[in-house]
C-alpha cells in the first residue's frame, strides 16, 4: 500500500494580524483619552468590522472559485487533481 503525502502546514498569519492592527488601533486613543474602556470598544469595533470584511472578501473569492468550477468541461476536469475532482462533483450535485 502506498504512502500517503502529509500536506503542507501553512502558517496562519490572520490571528496575529489582527492583533497587531487591534494594539496600534487600541495604543493611539489609549493614550490620548486616558481611558481603557474607550480605547477597548473603539478596539473591538474596528476588529468587527476588519473581521467582517477579510470573511466578506473570502466568501467572494470562494464564489467564484465554485463557479468557474462548475463551468468547467471534460478537458478541465481531466486535469484536475482528485481534491479538485471531489469538489467539481461536490458542486455539480449542490446544483441538482
Amino acid at each position: 500500500m502506498a504512502k500517503r503525502r502529509k500536506k503542507k502546514e501553512q502558517v496562519s498569519w490572520e490571528g496575529l494580524l489582527i492583533v497587531g492592527i487591534l494594539y496600534f488601533v487600541w495604543n493611539p486613543i489609549y493614550q490620548s483619552t486616558g481611558s481603557g474602556y474607550i480605547a477597548v470598544g473603539v478596539s473591538i469595533f474596528v476588529g468587527a468590522l476588519i473581521l467582517c470584511t477579510y470573511l466578506l472578501i473570502l466568501r467572494a473569492i470562494n464564489c467564484k472559485r465554485n463557479e468557474r468550477l462548475k463551468d468547467s468541461g471534460i478537458l478541465a476536469v481531466d486535469k484536475m487533481t482528485g481534491e479538485q475532482f471531489e469538489r467539481y462533483l461536490s458542486q455539480v450535485y449542490k446544483s441538482m
